[in-house]
C-alpha cells in the first residue's frame, strides 16, 4: 500500500512539473496573431525579365529599332528606338541587380496578390520588415509571386543566390 502511494504522489508531482513547463513555455512563445508577407524583389524582378512577357517586352524593343534601322529610318529616330532599348535594359539589369523599385513588375501581379495573402493566411504583402513584434510572424511569399512567371529551375536558382548577396550599387547594375 505504501509502494502504490509514493508512485500515485510521484505521478502527480511529473504530471504539476509539466503542466507548469507547458504554460511557462507558452507564456514565452506566444502564437503569432498576425501574419505579413514578405517577398524580394529583385528575384521577383528576375523572374519577371526571364520570363515569357518579360523577354517579348525586350525582344519588341530591340525588334522595333532593328527594322527602324532596315527600313532606313531617319537616324534621329533611329537613336531614339536605340536609346529606349538601351533605357529598358538599364531599367531592368537596375531592378533585378541593383534594387531598384518594381513597381511595373508588381502591377502585373495585382490580381495575384490577394490569392497569395490567402493561401498564407496573411494580412499584408510587403518588400521587408524592419521591425516587427513577437506576436507577428514574417512569411516569405516570393516564390508565390512569382509562379504566375513560371520562372525554371536555372531562374529559381538565380532568384535564391540574389537573395543571399546585397544588391549591387546602380552604377554597377546599369553598366557603368
Amino acid at each position: 500500500m505504501k509502494t502504490k502511494t509514493i508512485w500515485i504522489v510521484i505521478g502527480a508531482m511529473i504530471a504539476i512539473i509539466a503542466s507548469r513547463d507547458a504554460a511557462n513555455s507558452q507564456m514565452q512563445s506566444p502564437k503569432p496573431q498576425v501574419r505579413i508577407g514578405i517577398y524580394e524583389p529583385r528575384a521577383l524582378a528576375l523572374a519577371y525579365w526571364r520570363s515569357d512577357a518579360g523577354l517579348k517586352q525586350i525582344h519588341d524593343a530591340v525588334n522595333q529599332a532593328q527594322v527602324a534601322k532596315q527600313n532606313g529610318c531617319p537616324m534621329i529616330q533611329l537613336q531614339a528606338l536605340e536609346g529606349n532599348c538601351q533605357a529598358l535594359q538599364d531599367h531592368m539589369m537596375a531592378q533585378a541587380f541593383g534594387g531598384a523599385p518594381i513597381d511595373d513588375v508588381l502591377a502585373k501581379l495585382q490580381n495575384v496578390l490577394p490569392k497569395v495573402a490567402q493561401k498564407n493566411d496573411i494580412v499584408a504583402i510587403v518588400p521587408q520588415v524592419t521591425f516587427k513584434g513577437e506576436n507577428v510572424e514574417a512569411v516569405d511569399v516570393t516564390g508565390d509571386l512569382a509562379a504566375p512567371f513560371k520562372p525554371n529551375d536555372q531562374t529559381y536558382r538565380m532568384m535564391c543566390d540574389l537573395s543571399r548577396r546585397p544588391p549591387a550599387s546602380l552604377k554597377v547594375a546599369d553598366g557603368n
